[in-house]
Order: C-alpha cells, then structure tokens, then sequence
C-alpha cells in the first residue's frame, strides 16, 4: 500500500471513531411575557416609530429605552409549519397591534408596520434559532406568507433605520435576540 491509500484509510476510522455532536435547537423564548426584541448588529431595539398607536406606522430600530412601544410579546398563532414548528404574532404592548409585512408583499425590501392583529400570513412569524452569544439566543424571524426575514435597513446601525423583510442571509442584520427588559413596568 503507499502512504497515500495508508493516511485515508486512516483518517476515516478515526473520523468514525469521533462521535457527532448532538444538534440542539433552543427553547422560543416565553410567549407570555413581553420582551425587548434587539438587533445583533447594532444591539438595537425594534421599534414603533414615534410611539404611534396607528394602523400603518412604520418599524425601525432605535435605541433601547424600554418603552412600551419596544416591548413585544408572542402569540402563539396555533398554526405550525411542516416540521411542526410554530407561528407567532408579534404584539406590541403599546398598542397591541402586531408586525405586519405592509401590503401582504412577497418582495424585499417591504416595510414592516404595526396593524390591527388579524393573523393574516403577513403577521405570523416563524423563529429559527441561528446563534448563541454568550447569555442570548438569536433568531431569524420568517414572515410565513414571503419566507423571508425581518431585516435592518442595509446594515445600519443608527437610529431610525427602517425595518424591512428580505431574503434570509443569516446576516446580523437579520438577528434577533428576545431580552428581558431591566425594568419591568
């Protein structure tokens, strides 16, 4: 045998000796409780522009005030997608009003806005944990109508800039971590 045919045999058996890691996927986070909903990128908030209660008023991210227009929660759509993974609404606490792909659009680059909650494919939500960083968790959060995920406007990360849905990329930009707010009220 020459070396060559020596050194591949035994690479595979000890590649076979090594155990697979084993997957994990993380718990979604309470769907009970509101959360701040931080961009990776930026370590910025998603955020409802001018703290507006109106159907329509457009998303970005902002800095993390904590504010009641900051913190969102959850709501378990009972629908799942073909691996049983579910769907959730996203509702804002300052108007319970949820995230809304604006004109149900499939395209990148729609804006996400607040909208009376009708459950609506363009207000459900799938997470898809994709990173852990040190206490969090992030997720890419797939809007089910467009398969697409939220994103930040072109990586910004200043203020007021707009929060769109785009091609899923496993970019920075696109995710989220849920984080208990310091103060509760």
């Amino acid at each position: 045998m020459t070396r060559l045919a020596i050194a591949i045999i035994l690479a595979a058996s000890m590649a076979a000796a090594v155990p697979a890691a084993a997957a994990t996927s993380a718990a979604p986070p309470d769907v009970s409780a509101y959360a701040l909903v931080a961009a990776r990128h930026s370590d910025r908030c998603l955020d409802v522009s001018g703290n507006s209660l109106s159907n329509g008023a457009k998303l970005q991210q902002f800095w993390c005030h904590e504010g009641a227009n900051q913190r969102w929660r959850l709501v378990d759509s009972r629908k799942t997608d073909e691996s049983g993974g579910a769907y959730y609404e996203l509702q804002v606490a300052s108007s319970g009003k949820c995230v809304d792909i604006e004109g149900a659009s499939m395209s990148d680059r729609a804006r996400a806005q607040q909208y009376t909650c009708h459950g609506g494919d363009n207000q459900l939500f799938r997470l898809i944990d994709v990173s852990y960083d040190y206490s969090r968790i992030y997720y890419e959060i797939v809007n089910k109508r467009s398969e697409k995920c939220l994103d930040v406007e072109g990586d910004l990360t200043t203020d007021n800039a707009k929060v769109w849905q785009y091609t899923c990329d496993e970019g920075w930009n696109q995710q989220w971590a849920f984080v208990t707010p310091q103060n509760p009220n």
